[in-house]
């Protein structure tokens, strides 16, 4: 047992290390995946020293990892249960990083889903949300609006939120943008991808919009450094 721990400890630590490391060249390398280095580094290092620090470190270790995997799960399955029923009066399409002018994969699958929605709800509006970061040439909100209308979506229907630089921020300008295009109650959906999906309406919901959601994939081979991110926004969200 107590090598099968070591070698898990040493194993995960290095899947880790090298996601992180994979996703840094396929998307915008912010300060998000420094944790996770740490992280990554712990593992590698608690495996190779796992005797000298077994007593101290392995119960902590086997408690976080399974307490890692177990909401690892859960937001997967609530980010892939969709509440949209297709009938609400705009959507927004939270913005992520872009290289260039060119969406990431994350990215895409957002759009696609847009896509999808505007075909099923045409008279909806598409808030296409985001600013521009580093690595960016133009906003994420106006490749986002290249990539739809590339797609066939109806260009009248889109409108721009250039502001944003978080999701509080891509709630908060949509929904001003939003409060002055209806002068009545409207219905909102968001689109993001199926990890993010519950901070992400926890959010909306502090900023007083009422949404619906719709949960795009992620290619697996990304999985673990956007779970193992969003976790531990999670729960910096829910602490501070």
């Amino acid at each position: 047992m107590e090598r099968f721990l070591k070698c898990l400890s040493v194993l995960l630590g290095v899947v880790l290390l090298v996601n992180v490391i994979h996703t840094a060249f396929i998307e915008n390398l912010n300060v998000g995946v420094i944790p996770l280095i740490l992280v990554s580094a712990f593992l590698i290092f608690n495996g190779f020293y796992f005797k000298k620090n077994k007593k101290k470190y392995s119960a902590v270790v086997s408690v976080l990892f399974l307490a890692g995997i177990s909401i690892f799960v859960a937001l997967g399955l609530y980010g892939n249960r969709d509440t949209s029923d297709y009938k609400e009066n705009a959507v927004i399409v939270l913005g992520c990083g872009i290289r260039g002018e060119e969406v990431s994969d994350k990215l895409a699958n957002r759009l696609d889903e847009a896509v999808l929605y505007h075909k099923k709800n045409p008279d909806a509006l598409i808030v296409v949300s985001g600013g521009q970061g580093p690595q960016e040439s133009i906003t994420e909100a106006q490749a986002m609006e290249m990539y739809l209308n590339e797609k066939g979506v109806n260009p009248e229907v889109i409108i721009k939120e250039e502001k944003s630089t978080s999701t509080e921020e891509n709630f908060l300008y949509s929904k001003e943008i939003l409060d002055e295009r209806f002068s009545e109650e409207y219905s909102v959906a968001f689109i993001t991808n199926d990890y993010h999906i519950f901070r992400a309406e926890k959010i909306a919901q502090q900023q007083g919009i009422n949404v619906t959601h719709i949960g795009a994939p992620v290619r697996w081979y990304t999985a673990p450094i956007n779970y193992s991110r969003e976790i531990l926004a999670i729960i910096s969200f829910f602490v501070l």
